[in-house]
């Protein structure tokens, strides 16, 4: 199992904040809040199946257990590759080998 707390300090704070994570009508965690796809791929690279993400206010301790999503990190995934191979890799220097005694170190530059 995974852990995640959030300690929240003021008052009435989905009020006041619309990107608050949690949904103010039932107390839930919102699914497009980065606090949600950071436990996601938590839970992806730490292979565990739920979460219980915790939030601590003056008014009270939440608690909401979270299931692994494969098709909300299966996206992750793909949008994170994606974004690497267009906007990473054109930039990386990438060094493959140990040269030869002797020799200057080969080096290959992605450019596009």
């Amino acid at each position: 199992m995974v852990l995640e707390l959030a300690i929240v300090m003021g008052k009435d704070i989905p009020d006041i904040d619309p990107t608050f994570f949690l949904a103010k009508e039932n107390l839930t965690l919102k699914e497009v809040h980065r606090h949600y796809t950071q436990i996601q791929f938590k839970m992806f690279v730490c292979q565990k199946q739920l979460c219980d993400f915790v939030v601590y206010t003056n008014k009270g301790v939440f608690v909401q257990t979270l299931y692994y999503d494969s098709t909300f990190v299966r996206d992750l995934v793909d949008r994170c590759t994606a974004f690497a191979m267009s906007e990473l890799e054109p930039t990386v220097v990438i060094k493959t080998r140990a040269p030869p005694s002797g020799c200057r170190p080969l080096i290959h530059y992605c450019n596009r």
